[in-house]
């Protein structure tokens, strides 16, 4: 539930302009609709339900499962009802009036009118995505040389067979890698060839316990 609210949240907020067949009544729910309109709501619960389903349908690598013809619209009518329009709506405007003041409200919603605000709610998803890719790939670059500083920090049992400071990066080097991959299947892989790269050092210690 949380991860469908923050992606319907993510999706809404600055979402683009759309016409809206009748606004709510109040200032505040007025502004919500403004910045959610429906259209990218509906598109919010589409890409869930996509992840959702792909994540069913293909649990681990090479395995077989087998779902009703209707499934897709079965795991979109599962999640459009975890949070429907007019329940994020609500909670929007009621932040929205407890935010801010009427007069507040309605320069925001005059804003929101404007073609500035339309351009803002159109322009920024994309620029945000381009600030996000970019931050992904910078924090990647420079993940092994921090994973190899701080694994140095690690201390052993006197008597134990200390991996070297090239070893032990990879390991967790591999699990950020798959997190930029959009299907989930695809992140278990590096998974469990990481858990067997621990699995030595750990084990090391019994020996010099004879």
């Amino acid at each position: 539930m949380t991860r469908i609210s923050a992606v319907l949240l993510a999706a809404t907020c600055l979402a683009p302009p759309a016409a809206l067949a009748a606004e709510p009544a109040g200032p505040s729910a007025t502004l919500a609709a403004l910045m959610m309109p429906r259209e990218a709501w509906s598109a919010g619960v589409d890409q869930i339900a996509k992840g959702v389903q792909q994540g069913l349908e293909s649990p681990h690598p090479g395995a077989k499962v087998q779902y009703p013809s209707d499934f897709a619209a079965r795991v979109r009518a599962e999640v459009e009802a975890s949070l429907p329009y007019d329940t994020l709506l609500a909670m929007h405007a009621k932040e929205i009036a407890a935010t801010f003041t009427e007069a507040e409200i309605a320069q925001l919603v005059e804003f929101q009118r404007s073609p500035l605000g339309q351009k803002a709610r159109t322009a920024m998803p994309a620029m945000q995505q381009r600030v996000a890719t970019q931050v992904q790939a910078h924090v990647d670059g420079k993940m092994p040389g921090i994973l190899d500083r701080l694994s140095k920090l690690a201390k052993f049992p006197e008597g134990a067979k200390k991996p070297t400071s090239h070893a032990m990066p990879p390991a967790p080097a591999k699990a950020p890698a798959p997190a930029k991959a959009p299907a989930p299947a695809q992140a278990p892989a590096p998974a469990k060839a990481a858990a067997p790269a621990q699995a030595p050092a750990a084990a090391t210690p019994a020996t010099p316990a004879k």
